[in-house]
């Protein structure tokens, strides 16, 4: 039996990643470090309860830059850097479709956003992987 590298579903482990994308600078810089704070503080709670599958979740954090260009490329980043199982942001609605069309849907990696509000986000072709 040999390691693929993948979770696999089993309990205990190497932490899960997560990315986040979100404006420290641009338009909305006003949101990114607020909503940062709320997500560790999210983390702390979901890690000292066990976390999922008892791995600890660890947050990798990008500057969107209120710009579509430059949050497609922290997303493609965090994806291909960090190896990111699921990626939260951003927080400008185009922002959000371009980082989905361009890096989360095309490689299966669940997306989050908890800010955009465009209804193009619903009906996007994203086989259940943007919410």
């Amino acid at each position: 039996d040999s390691d693929d590298g993948g979770d696999g579903g089993a309990s205990g482990g190497d932490p899960i990643g997560v990315g986040v994308v979100i404006p420290f600078s641009g338009d909305l810089s006003d949101f990114g470090q607020p909503m940062l704070n709320g997500l560790q503080l999210a983390l702390e709670d979901i890690n000292a309860a066990g976390g999922p599958l008892g791995r600890e979740i660890e947050l990798f954090d990008e500057d969107s830059e209120t710009n579509s260009t430059a949050g497609v490329n922290a997303a493609n980043s965090l994806v291909n850097t960090q190896n990111v199982s699921g990626l939260i942001g951003a927080v400008s609605s185009g922002v959000t479709i371009s980082i989905a069309q361009s890096v989360t849907i095309p490689n299966d990696i669940l997306h989050i956003t908890s800010a955009s509000s465009s209804p193009t986000i619903s009906t996007l072709d994203d086989d259940d992987l943007v919410f």
